[in-house]
């Protein structure tokens, strides 16, 4: 059980919110009486935890957050300890920043309210956003359809939640290894996880039985920066919960490294986040919860939620990434990504080391050259010297940024001038960013990038 607390200033008042979160159990009892138990352990522990940081809670109005629910403001009359006072009064609930998450069995009805306002200073925020982001790409299932490109932009919610703009990550994400997919025969998918729980296995190779929901969490602090809008921290919380699904129905092992989806502990990510850790952590739970159960399906089985940290303007179709097609993984329109920091990138290599990459022999002289394009506008063939390569082929072998380049030759060497960030299928994290700062939710972005898909509940 973890408990913490935030004190903010609004129109000159002082008020204190509690957050608790405990296991998903506690909720879910199998009995009235356990459930019972649980409900006085969690009142003790909070009230244990507001004699020990506050000298003085007589009288104290608190808003109390139990596991992303706001039950409410909490009057503090009959505990009271010797020590320096401190009174907090005209504690409004309305501006309390925590969205209400979804229950079987809620402790008490409350209504939504509004975005959370992080307590840390804008350079914090911006400095945590200097994490490294492993993206995931999983094996996609071949199916022998012609895939039409998409060019259009999804039109806004009729009631769009409009995003404060989070400051601009300061470095790009991590590109993933690759790997040849495998064509495989999707099991018939059944209830998959009981009582929320899933196994996953560490790096360390322990096995872990852990929350879904924690587990989300995990995933969406180490694979998408924190300052993102809450819109896209909640497309990319559902996505990375359908991924993590589809792999447990399939009966595979779930990993915790960029083998599947990234997942860092809470320890991890107050290594990561340092000063930051209450209000990030506090944020991406709050996403994560809002959409608790939520999956991605076409007819009826779990997608391979791909994604990507940048697009070209474009999404890719696999077919020209891995040899496979699907019909919700289809090239659309991502031009939201066209100027975002990391979308343009150079890289310059003597001829030697592309002869040696490549496994051939270029100089000055030889041909280099684009030959054909994909439907994602990325380099679907190009020739060096005497040999044909694939964009991605050419990409890969050479460490480039995107299969979206064009080459210049000089005397000394080739620069690739690359757009975008990544193998391009599926979400584009930076897209679906900008997607949530011009008022689109987390449905709208999720329905663009995956194409004829149902967003269901679990």
């Amino acid at each position: 059980m973890e408990i913490y607390h935030k004190i903010k200033n609004l129109n000159n008042n002082r008020y204190v919110t509690i957050y608790v979160t405990y296991p998903d159990e506690y909720e879910f009892s199998v009995d009235f009486d356990t459930f019972k138990k649980n409900t006085k352990i969690v009142a003790d522990n909070v009230k244990k935890y507001i004699s020990d940081n506050f000298k003085k809670t007589k009288d104290m109005t608190l808003v109390l957050v139990l596991n992303g629910v706001l039950i409410g403001t909490l009057l503090l009359s009959g505990i009271v300890t010797t020590g320096s006072s401190e009174t907090f009064t005209n504690i409004p609930t309305s501006i309390e920043s925590v969205k209400i998450a979804e229950s079987n069995n809620a402790i008490s009805n409350t209504a939504a309210v509004p975005e959370p306002k992080q307590v840390t200073t804008e350079e914090n925020i911006v400095a945590a956003t200097t994490q490294n982001e492993n993206l995931v790409q999983s094996n996609i299932t071949t199916q022998n359809k012609e895939v039409v490109p998409s060019t259009n932009i999804p039109a806004k919610s009729t009631t769009p939640t409009k995003q404060s703009a989070p400051p601009t990550p300061t470095t790009e994400i991590a590109q993933p290894k690759t790997s040849t997919p495998v064509t495989t025969t999707a099991p018939t998918q059944t209830a998959v996880v009981q009582d929320k729980m899933i196994n996953l296995k560490l790096s360390s190779g322990q096995t872990i039985s852990i929350g879904l929901e924690e587990y989300v969490t995990g995933v969406v602090s180490a694979e998408m920066p924190a300052s993102f809008s809450s819109e896209a921290l909640k497309a990319q919380a559902v996505a990375a919960r359908t991924y993590a699904l589809k792999k447990i129905v399939s009966g595979s092992t779930l990993t915790a490294t960029k083998a599947d989806q990234v997942f860092k502990t809470k320890d991890e990510l107050k290594k990561m986040w340092g000063s930051s850790y209450d209000a990030y952590y506090a944020k991406v739970s709050t996403a994560v919860y809002s959409t608790k159960g939520e999956a991605i399906k076409y007819s009826g089985k779990y997608i391979d939620a791909l994604y990507f940290s940048t697009s070209n303007g474009k999404t890719e179709d696999p077919v020209f990434v891995w040899g496979g097609s699907s019909p919700y993984l289809k090239s659309v329109n991502s031009s939201f990504d066209v100027g975002v920091t990391g979308y343009a990138s150079t890289k310059t290599l003597t001829y030697s080391e592309i002869s040696s990459k490549l496994g051939i022999s270029l100089n000055s002289a030889s041909s280099m050259k684009v030959l054909s394009k994909t439907t994602g506008d990325r380099v679907k063939t190009a020739v060096f010297g005497s040999k044909e390569f694939t964009g991605v082929e050419i990409r890969n072998l050479l460490g480039l940024k995107s299969a979206d380049f064009d080459i210049s030759a000089s005397s000394s060497g080739v620069t690739f001038t690359c757009r975008g960030y990544g193998h391009g299928v599926g979400m584009s994290q930076n897209g679906a960013n900008v997607m949530a700062k011009q008022g689109y939710s987390y449905k709208d972005i999720l329905t663009h990038y995956y194409t004829s898909i149902s967003i269901v509940k679990i």
